[in-house]
């Protein structure tokens, strides 16, 4: 009996990779032939000779009307799936000296199974391994979490992960290229080979650095070194909230096809090369609560479906969904898409108060929109321009950086992102500092050379606008006048 069919996926999509159907919970949805039990027989009797031919001649008659019943697949077991709960709290654990004797200090590869809530700590620490000799907090070792990017922590959160050997002066972080999706089972790995650090989300590599080198530590002090899930070694503050399904730690560095793994699916222990696997359905086996913590609630969840395909989102190189390949081919190949669509968007031509030096003119726009017209007509695309003109003088000075955020001028350290001449450079944290004279000070001229956050923007010289223009000279981001 053949296999019930299932949705094409395309192989180059992370989920791709996952089987889909009944297999991918761990259960086969075969037929099974069992043998029925006579419904007469009680205690060991037979059915009367002449209401057993009256059933038979009834089945008999019955599927001559009917013609015989197909036989369905039973629907697949739910498994149970073993996890802990990490609620955000002194839940962190420690992997067992017996369990790990010593951490791989030189290859290794961690991978496990994350079902992350929202609105996490940041960082938060899923796992990773730290210096428990050390009271202070240190970056040193290695750790796999969550990161908001954007607006002081709070927004753009996605995987990363740090590492730093004993010998680097700093650590180097390796950044999931896009968010993370709460309340998802999300497959994620880390390796590092003595050189390259890679990250996996979904068995696609998501970032790769080459910043460190050499063992993590030396044999000397991997007994200081500690494997911990649910946050780091100094507190609460970087604790994870979520769910944790599976784990695998290797001695050495797994290629990208060993970790394509199926929907939840578990590593053998008995795996060579293998130094940890943990299932946690007796996670006190393997794990015991770091220092003064206590051990997460252990839940056994219902084995979820196998999911067939994400939202289409942007590819690595991309900024909207309409960069993606796949998305933009069957939109090409099929026509029924193509109807004719009307795209509105705006212009907005900043200008003097007067109406002078407008940052674009009348001509550069037409000419724009037809070539904008001409390009995408083939594809029954037309454009639909409105036109929005701001006077204001002030503005019209002003520039805009993508990427430089205020608090990054001036912070004591280059941001290449904000090395421009209208940030003065960075602030001039990306700048060779010239010799500013201390009779250069507060002296009502402004001196670029001591326009910089070690020398208090020539002790705000730089941004009185009785003394210079302020538009130009102001890098001061405490300024009212910047």
């Amino acid at each position: 009996m053949e296999a019930p069919s299932r949705r094409a996926v395309p192989p180059h999509h992370p989920y791709g990779l996952y089987p889909q159907g009944p297999a991918a919970h761990g259960a086969l949805g075969a037929a099974s032939s069992r043998g029925r039990r006579p419904r007469g027989a009680r205690g060991g009797g037979e059915e009367p000779e002449g209401e057993a031919d009256g059933r038979a001649r009834g089945r008999s008659r019955g599927e001559r009307r009917r013609g015989r019943e197909p036989q369905v697949p039973d629907p697949p077991r739910e498994r149970p799936l073993p996890a802990l709960y990490f609620s955000g709290g002194r839940e962190q654990l420690a992997a067992r000296a017996e369990a790990l004797p010593a951490v791989p200090r030189e290859e290794f590869t961690l991978e496990l199974w994350v079902k992350a809530e929202g609105g996490q700590n940041n960082p938060a620490i899923i796992a990773g391994v730290f210096n428990n000799c050390s009271h202070s907090a240190s970056d040193k070792g290695w750790a796999l979490g969550i990161r908001a990017l954007q607006l002081s922590g709070k927004k753009d959160a996605r995987f990363f992960f740090s590492l730093r050997t004993d010998r680097a002066a700093t650590a180097t972080e390796v950044t999931s290229h896009h968010r993370y999706q709460p309340e998802a089972w999300t497959h994620l790995a880390a390796s590092y080979d003595g050189r390259w650090m890679a990250l996996y989300v979904d068995g696609v590599r998501v970032g790769r650095s080459s910043g460190q080198e050499g063992p993590l530590h030396s044999a000397f002090m991997s007994s200081c070194r500690t494997l911990l899930l649910g946050g780091d070694a100094w507190g609460t503050t970087h604790t994870f909230r979520g769910h944790l399904a599976g784990l695998a730690l290797w001695h050495g560095a797994l290629s990208q096809s060993h970790l394509q793994r199926s929907f939840l699916e578990e590593v053998a222990e008995e795996t060579a090369g293998l130094a940890l696997a943990a299932g946690f359905a007796t996670p006190e086996e393997c794990w015991m609560p770091f220092r003064e913590g206590a051990y997460p609630q252990q839940w056994v969840l219902l084995s979820p479906p196998s999911p067939i395909l994400r939202p289409l989102g942007p590819p690595a190189c991309g900024q909207t969904a309409c960069d993606n390949v796949e998305l933009v081919s069957h939109y090409n190949q099929h026509w029924p898409l193509r109807s004719w669509k009307v795209v509105r968007y705006r212009v907005v031509n900043l200008a003097d108060d007067d109406g002078g030096r407008p940052t674009v003119s009348w001509e550069q726009i037409w000419r724009q929109h037809r070539a904008l017209s001409e390009a995408f007509r083939p594809y029954n695309i037309s454009w639909q321009l409105s036109l929005l003109e701001v006077h204001n003088s002030s503005l019209r000075r002003r520039a805009v950086l993508l990427g430089c955020e205020p608090s990054k001028v001036g912070n004591e350290r280059c941001d290449p992102e904000c090395e421009h001449p209208l940030t003065g450079y960075d602030g001039g944290d990306c700048r060779r500092l010239g010799r500013c004279f201390s009779w250069k000070r507060r002296d009502g001229v402004c001196h670029m050379e001591c326009n910089n956050m070690l020398d208090d923007f020539d002790d705000g010289d730089c941004c009185d606008p009785r003394a210079t223009d302020v538009a130009r000279t102001c890098f001061d981001p405490d300024s009212p006048q910047r």
